[in-house]
């Protein structure tokens, strides 16, 4: 069950250790009863990476995926595309966040018409930082990864990607002074040279 479940597009996976990511994002809190290695879908618990009001990186736990208005499933990926720059929204200026996984999964059709379904990683094991946008929902928060035209590495399997964002570039992400336009440059290139296709 776990194998069909990782095959879903919009699919990733965490093993959530606090010492990784305190090591790779310096989040300041924990949650001690949160589980791990799980494969994050539509509706679960996401784990994501923002600032608090003093500038500190802080863990909030949030639910995969926008809730719509019309709509029967949750917006779990957004087009960077879409995002009008000259007038961004608050969420977009407000809202940027990062998603720590150590995989994520693409399903595609192959030349032959079978269903293509890959997982990538760093190339040095290291988490990525999935570029996302969280708000307010309800009781709760809520949060949708930003997607890109995908590149070479990941192209073979879906047209499209999680935007990546570099462990240089946390900063200028997470800081909501960040002029839109210099934050979606962040994420404008697929990182092909940070990826490679993990063992399904």
């Amino acid at each position: 069950m776990k194998s069909e479940r990782a095959a879903m597009a919009n699919a990733f996976q965490l093993r959530y250790e606090h010492g990784r990511l305190y090591r790779q994002f310096q989040v300041s809190n924990a949650y001690a009863s949160w589980a791990s290695d799980v494969t994050f879908e539509a509706g679960s618990l996401v784990a994501t990476v923002g600032w608090d009001t003093v500038g500190r990186s802080i863990l909030r736990l949030a639910n995969f995926g926008f809730k719509m208005r019309h709509g029967v499933f949750p917006m779990t990926s957004h087009r960077s595309e879409s995002i009008n720059l000259d007038t961004p929204s608050q969420t977009f200026r407000e809202g940027r966040c990062l998603v720590p996984v150590d995989v994520f999964y693409e399903q595609g059709l192959g030349p032959d018409g079978d269903i293509v379904r890959s997982s990538y990683g760093s190339y040095d094991g290291s988490m990525l930082g999935l570029a996302a946008l969280i708000r307010p929902e309800g009781a709760g928060l809520s949060v949708t990864i930003l997607t890109i035209p995908a590149g070479v590495t990941v192209g073979s399997a879906n047209g499209r990607m999680p935007a990546i964002v570099g462990e240089d570039d946390y900063d200028l992400w997470l800081d909501d002074t960040t002029h839109a336009k210099a934050a979606i440059n962040l994420i404008r290139l697929p990182r092909d040279d940070l990826l490679v296709e993990r063992p399904f």
